[in-house]
């Protein structure tokens, strides 16, 4: 009886070595997965900060003093109204993320039509 329930034991053993292993090939396999995704969005990040610095080379310095200009969509011709405008605040950096602030910024500026001086 006492070799039987041994041998139950073993068995039980066995299967729960056998799930464990299968699991960690399984998040083995995973982890590649998002080894492999990180290695790529850091391509495409590399490449697109490369777009970027071209693009901002191409573009012409203004004056001196930022100028104030209508939006855009504000000097259509064919517009005969003035759309309201909500007051946007100038983002605030918390020290994380500087990326993002700088895109926010650059909204910022992009949507008071300011000129970079």
């Amino acid at each position: 009886m006492a070799e039987n329930m041994r041998s139950q034991e073993m068995k039980r053993m066995d299967d729960a070595v056998r799930r464990n292993v299968e699991i960690t090939e399984r998040h083995s396999e995973t982890l590649e997965e998002i080894k492999n995704s990180i290695a790529g969005l850091t391509q495409l990040i590399t490449t697109l900060n490369s777009k970027y610095e071209g693009l901002s080379e191409k573009v012409p310095s203004s004056s001196s003093s930022p100028t104030h200009q209508q939006p855009p969509i504000l000097q259509n011709p064919h517009l005969n109204f003035r759309a309201f405008q909500p007051k946007l605040d100038f983002p605030k950096f918390f020290g994380d993320e500087p990326e993002s602030w700088v895109y926010k910024c650059e909204k910022f500026f992009e949507l008071n039509a300011i000129e970079a001086p």
